[in-house]
């Protein structure tokens, strides 16, 4: 099909214009996109306050300028980001910025064992974590 051959990726202007229009936002997922970058990912977050579920796998743009968490909203039961190769500072901040984490999917990290179990503490609402090839 001509479609998926021709797709486009979304871009940090059209994904900003998605939320301004739909600012009640429950779930994102933005896995596998080649183009939004850690500033236009936080203009974004900075919007959807009452967002419960983000996955950034696999997001290139974002695993080469570094995770930027600041500005996960406090209300994320569930992120995935995996093949990001995040480190521990990310692991760190999530614990910090996400006390409501109930699903952390981060394989492909590369994390401590105390910075895993730091994210433990800091997150008594985890039910599963997924931390494959880390």
């Amino acid at each position: 099909n001509d479609c998926f051959d021709q797709r486009a990726a979304l871009t940090d202007q059209t994904l900003l214009k998605l939320v301004t229009l739909s600012p009640n936002l429950h779930l994102l997922d933005i896995s596998d996109n080649e183009v939004i970058t850690s500033e236009g990912l936080s203009e974004t977050l900075r919007l959807l306050t009452r967002l419960t579920s983000l996955s950034l796998r696999g997001c290139d743009a974002l695993e080469y300028a570094g995770l930027d968490v600041e500005y996960f909203p406090p209300s994320l039961t569930e992120l995935n980001i995996s093949e990001l190769t995040a480190t521990d500072d990310a692991l760190d901040s999530i614990s910090q910025c996400c006390p409501a984490l109930e699903h952390l999917t981060a394989n492909d990290g590369i994390f401590s064992d105390e910075a895993v179990l730091r994210l433990g503490v800091a997150c008594p609402r985890l039910k599963s974590v997924h931390l494959a090839s880390c």
